[in-house]
């Protein structure tokens, strides 16, 4: 890959200014040029601004939203893509067909994630990472072993309540006490249909899933934070899976528990999601307040928690231990298709001892550049992904060629933690050996000041 070497160190000494432009030295001369379609959506500009950079390629109009007739195409959403009438190896799109069903749908990817636990091949599962997690047949009046499982034997802490879809916070609740919550259980599942069916689905489905709440999370000025991150799949064959920071995100109220009933105020005080802070009549004022860059971040971190490099680096082994299980669980069930990839979000949360815990992977990464948070992330997570995903894809004869020599590629701020090609998976550190136990078991100390470096 031949960069402006010029405009990448400006961009590293300034990182605000990133414009999210293509850093490729083209050849403008090309008389074939490429098409690009990227349809019209919530995060339609930044992609936009990208390939207006790229003089190799024109951009489609928007009445040509059906044309089968591109080489590059870009949907917000994975059923806006023409997965079968991709032409492998031919073409490129941004979304893996059935990798929501897999990993952003919360009830399936907990049924992933059991899945692959049950092989035992690493000396950790998902029970160290990802909440305790009940999923519930509301539809039917009789109870499994799981159900029966939550009904009869657990008796204490936090839990909350999610629809398997949700997103933006929405319809999540929070119970303090859990009779309440089973008695919700018993009466959506003894119920017969009433006339206000939909009222009632609704309800099924914010009930379906059942999930243990963290009641001690990590607070930054009194306030519950949690760590937007990112994932690339860059290809299936070879199976290559990047990962990166984005920003850490505040509530906008202090973190407290005295609730006795979960309503929308107190759901400011828990749920992250800036979409959802956005209600609060102050938003405005302090919306600049709650997002946090990865170097503000770690500076609080050195400050307030005597971290140091080693413990920055446990840290950051433990996001991609998580997100490098959480995604081999669904390896071997994703389409495959040449020429496909995808960009996601991948939300992270740490308790007072920063214990790492999954929140959620999001499909749609949200390609939001308005706060000095995101300018500090998105233009250059836009670049770097198409940079590379185009260098890469482009010619799928070269796949695997180009990946087995990752250090000629340019990746930005993104960290390999999966690659075929060279034969790299960051958890076979922890894979166990079958005759003699665990090969290098490692654990993360709870001592809030001090992380064992993995």
């Amino acid at each position: 890959m031949k960069i402006d070497q010029k405009r990448k160190q400006n961009f590293l000494e300034n990182p605000f200014t990133h414009d999210g432009k293509t850093l490729l030295e083209l050849d403008c001369n090309q008389k074939m040029k490429k098409k690009a379609f990227v349809l019209q959506g919530n995060f339609d500009f930044m992609i936009n601004n990208y390939f207006q950079s790229r003089c190799d390629y024109i951009l489609m109009p928007q009445s040509q939203k059906n044309s089968l007739d591109y080489d590059v195409r870009w949907t917000d959403y994975h059923y806006q893509q023409f997965h079968d009438k991709l032409i492998e190896g031919k073409q490129i799109i941004n979304h893996i067909k059935n990798l929501k069903d897999l990993i952003s749908f919360k009830d399936k990817f907990v049924l992933t994630l059991r899945e692959l636990d049950k092989k035992k091949l690493y000396n950790f599962d998902s029970n160290d990472f990802h909440f305790k997690t009940f999923l519930m047949n509301l539809d039917s009046k009789a109870y499994n072993d799981e159900e029966q499982e939550f009904m009869n034997k657990v008796d204490k802490g936090f839990w909350m309540t999610k629809d398997p879809d949700g997103s933006l916070g929405l319809g999540i609740q929070i119970f303090k006490d859990l009779n309440v919550l089973k008695q919700n259980i018993k009466d959506l599942k003894s119920s017969n249909k009433p006339k206000n069916y939909e009222d009632k689905r609704t309800r099924i489905l914010q009930y379906s899933v059942i999930q243990e709440y963290m009641a001690n999370p990590l607070l930054i000025d009194n306030k519950k934070v949690d760590l937007r991150g990112y994932v690339l799949i860059a290809s299936l064959d070879p199976f290559v899976v990047l990962y990166q920071d984005g920003f850490i995100r505040s509530c906008i109220q202090d973190y407290d528990t005295n609730f006795q009933v979960f309503d929308q105020l107190e759901a400011l005080k828990h749920l992250t999601n800036r979409i959802y802070q956005k209600r609060h009549r102050d938003y405005q004022r302090k919306k600049e307040d709650l997002m946090l860059n990865p170097l503000q971040f770690e500076e609080i971190l050195r400050k307030e928690h005597n971290f140091g490099d080693k413990e920055l680096a446990a840290m950051m082994k433990e996001k991609q231990k998580i997100v490098a299980y959480s995604i081999m669980a669904a390896k071997d069930k994703f389409y495959k298709q040449k020429g496909v990839f995808q960009l996601m979000g991948v939300d992270i949360m740490w308790d007072e001892y920063f214990n790492a815990k999954l929140i959620e992977f999001n499909t749609s990464a949200g390609l939001y550049n308005e706060l000095k948070g995101h300018k500090y992330v998105i233009p250059q997570l836009v670049q770097s992904t198409l940079d590379l995903i185009l260098e890469t894809l482009s010619d799928q004869s070269k796949v695997r060629e180009k990946w087995a020599q990752p250090e000629k590629l340019e990746l930005g701020r993104w960290q390999i933690i999966i690659n075929e090609a060279s034969g790299y998976n960051v958890l076979d550190q922890y894979l166990l050996n079958q005759n003699n136990g665990p090969q290098n078991k490692n654990t993360v100390n709870t001592d809030k000041k001090h992380i064992d470096d993995l």
